[in-house]
């Protein structure tokens, strides 16, 4: 009964009340099981403790942090129950032979667990409360191979089968009416006594249920008090009032019209059943057809159950029951409509030169050539152009790169979701928020030694890498770190509690970063050997090419330049530095990328084409791939759109589909110096 491996999870943070293990990387995959056993293939929730098929497990949570352990045998472990409050086994098939945490809305995320094999499991899960003080609960998921399972059933059982039921009175009485029952009772932000006096919104309660009531209709909060208190939701007490813990059903209160008082009935069995139902569409699931004759027995809860979950459930459309057992039924597909667009006529062409004598700008002695775009209107066609200078990430994590015109995939990053894309000497680093990988240029793709969080900085010449590791959880910090790519060195800041910086730039073998919220953050510029020097409040970005700084507010902006000049602005939009200092601002409606030069305070606008992404760097936003020009992904048809800060023309590149939706284009080093390529 030996241990192959364990991961753990101490803050796992479910999503929608729902812990998630998926199927990891693994070995080759099998193929589909087939039937229903793949995930969401039926419209049954994960039963009132865990419900399991073809590669994934999902368990009933809530929404606190958990503590979440998962092992793999080599048989099925011994059974201890003591501490454990619920236990029960399910079925899993494995097509990889791995498991890791993942979240409901898709994804994996942290360790693997090599299970030893593909193929059919059983899975004990075990769940308890945390200890006192702690929030959230504690899981024990243990994997074992199989060659045949006894299906899903139950081992203990503390947890009530049933829900507590829908009684019915918000949906006879109003959201709003409801509302006040729980801030009479104490929930929620507390409200001054004049709240009560105010018009209660909404729609008004209905003349019959009140008359039925005794209490007149409501027009005040406070008179809606009442009508709770005549229907049994609340209690009056000495200090305020008290929500009736088991609340009186609405249909045996009140006489309702037959349909609505029909809908309600059905809304409180679903209420009561349907983790149970979801229990007994797996048993179908992995049965198919399963029989009903031990129902109750797998599931720990009384016989008499047994009829009205069957009838919910198939009323419910999850199963069908016939002489055989039962079966389970597919997701309803869902109706889609389409819409046939009209092809777009042809573009007509421009030469793609931009006028004469606009001027120039430029700060801390860089200049650039502000001039008026013609091309990027929508309808326009725009001049081709050369491939990307470095390449783009695929939609399927593919670094692709150009050797002449082919495009060449560098190598693969590792399943996760990919935020940001840098060139370095060493090759493509790609950031995916938990971790960074460097993609080398002859292939090979390694981890980097240390987290950087969501969106790393980058040193111009490609050598220096830096960024904030962030953990979120019940005790959240965040920590910066800086690593030199020559040597792999890893200088890092302590850890401080909460999330509070963030960085900027790397600049002067220095990480700028921002400590603090808003505009209460201050800036500090860390040198590796020294303590973080502070340079003032409100700085919103640095310049990683001249050092140039922007600090302020909208209206209130300072530049500060390498010289140690201080020139005002007085752009009102958020906005960035050129590589080189220059100030400009993206806006749409129409797409315009717009210059400033802080001399004349007269921006000069270029309009950029209207499928262009505007948004911030990452992931799918413009990226510098070079000092002097600026890419703009778009995602039908895909290519990337290139602007020259030096001549202000616009040109295109089509990339081949299978990028697939929004390539990812890779921030080239912006000085390159001698020798580098």
């Amino acid at each position: 009964m030996g241990v192959l491996g364990m991961i753990e999870d101490d803050e796992y943070l479910p999503e929608y009340g729902t812990l998630v293990v998926r199927d990891g990387e693994g070995r080759d995959r099998l193929p589909e099981a087939g039937g229903l056993l793949e995930e969401l293939a039926t419209s049954a929730l994960s039963g009132e403790l865990a419900t399991a098929g073809d590669g994934w497990l999902h368990g009933t949570t809530g929404d606190p942090y958990q503590a979440v352990r998962l092992e793999a045998h080599e048989d099925e472990p011994a059974v201890e129950l003591g501490e454990w409050e619920d236990v029960l086994v399910t079925p899993y098939r494995s097509r990889t032979g791995s498991a890791r945490l993942g979240m409901l809305t898709g994804g994996v995320f942290g360790d693997e667990l090599d299970l030893g094999r593909s193929g059919l499991f059983e899975v004990r899960v075990a769940r308890r409360a945390a200890e006192e003080g702690v929030q959230g609960k504690v899981w024990l998921l243990q994997f074992w191979p199989v060659g045949t399972s006894a299906g899903h059933r139950w081992v203990k059982r503390s947890t009530a089968a049933e829900g507590t039921g829908d009684a019915g009175w918000r949906q006879v009485l109003g959201y709003q009416v409801m509302d006040v029952a729980h801030f009479a009772a104490g929930y929620g932000m507390p409200h001054p006594e004049s709240w009560y006096d105010e018009p209660l919104p909404g729609d008004p309660v209905p003349a019959s249920v009140c008359a039925q009531l005794g209490v007149p209709v409501p027009v005040t909060r406070r008179d809606a008090v009442s009508v709770l208190v005549a229907a049994g939701v609340l209690v009056p007490e000495e200090e305020g009032h008290r929500l009736v813990t088991r609340l009186p059903m609405a249909v045996e209160r009140l006489e309702l019209p037959e349909e609505q008082a029909k809908r309600l009935r059905e809304s409180n069995v679903r209420a009561r059943l349907a983790r149970l139902a979801a229990e007994v569409t797996s048993i179908a699931a992995w049965g198919n057809p399963a029989p009903v004759d031990d129902l109750a027995e797998r599931l720990l809860v009384e016989e008499r159950l047994i009829p009205e979950v069957l009838a919910h459930a198939v009323s419910d459309r999850l199963i069908r029951h016939d002489t055989d057992g039962i079966r389970p039924l597919p997701r309803p597909s869902p109706t889609t409509s389409y819409v046939v667009m009209p092809k777009p006529g042809p573009r007509a062409r421009t030469s793609g030169v931009a006028p004469e004598g606009l001027g120039t700008g430029g700060v801390g002695g860089t200049s650039i050539a502000i001039v008026q775009s013609l091309g990027g209107v929508q309808g326009v066609e725009l001049p081709p152009g050369n491939p990307p200078r470095v390449g783009v990430v695929t939609a399927s994590r593919d670094v692709l790169v150009w050797r002449g015109e082919e495009p060449v995939v560098l190598g693969r990053v590792p399943e996760q979701h990919v935020h940001h894309a840098l060139e370095t000497r060493d090759g493509v680093v790609v950031s995916t928020g938990e971790v960074a990988w460097l993609v080398r240029w002859d292939g090979e793709v390694v981890r980097l030694p240390v987290d950087l969080g969501f969106a790393p900085v980058r040193s111009a010449d490609g050598r220096l890498l830096g960024g904030v590791q962030a953990h979120v959880g019940r005790h959240s910090w965040d920590q910066p770190h800086l690593l030199d790519l020559d040597t792999g060195e890893v200088t890092s800041l302590p850890r401080a509690d909460g999330l509070t910086r963030r960085p900027l730039a790397v600049h002067g073998g220095a990480l700028y970063f921002t400590e603090g919220t808003h505009y209460d953050a201050t800036t500090h510029r860390w040198l590796p050997g020294h303590d973080p020097e502070p340079l003032g409040p409100c700085t919103w970005v640095v310049d990683p090419l001249s050092g140039t700084r922007s600090s302020g507010s909208p209206g209130r902006y300072t530049l500060h330049t390498p010289d140690g000049a201080q020139v005002p602005l007085t752009v009102e939009v958020p906005h960035h530095l050129a590589p080189g200092g220059t100030v400009y601002t993206l806006g749409n409606n129409p797409n315009t990328i717009a210059v400033h030069d802080p001399a004349t305070n007269a921006p000069t606008r270029h309009r950029l084409p209207d499928d262009v992404r505007l948004g911030p760097a990452g992931p799918g936003g413009p990226v510098w791939e070079s000092a002097s020009t600026l890419v703009f992904p778009t995602q039908y048809p895909p290519r990337l759109v290139r602007w020259n800060a030096h001549t202000g023309l616009l040109d295109e590149y089509p990339l081949p589909h299978s990028v697939g939706h929004l390539p990812l284009p890779i921030a080239g080093i912006l000085d390159r110096g001698e020798g580098q390529t």
